[in-house]
């Protein structure tokens, strides 16, 4: 005959769902912070928006401006 420690994973199974828990929680909970205008700020104020795109080799376009790797970090 087994013993309960042979046959159950009671134990395990409660840490698994427990932990499972937690992490579920921890993204929710920090999913409300990243969105802009969710503070007490001014809300009437546009949230600045930065688009880069590669243009080639070490060439890079910051909002439409194309310029080189060096410009684009040092303006940054």
């Amino acid at each position: 005959m087994t013993t309960d420690d042979d046959s159950s994973n009671t134990g395990l199974v409660l840490a698994l769902v427990g932990a499972g828990a937690a992490l579920a929680w921890w993204v929710w909970r920090s999913r409300g912070s990243r969105k802009p205008g969710s503070g007490t700020g001014d809300l009437s104020k546009p949230t600045p928006q930065v688009v880069i795109r590669v243009c080639g080799g070490d060439r890079v376009g910051v909002n439409g401006v194309e310029m080189n790797l060096a410009a684009a970090v040092e303006r940054a």
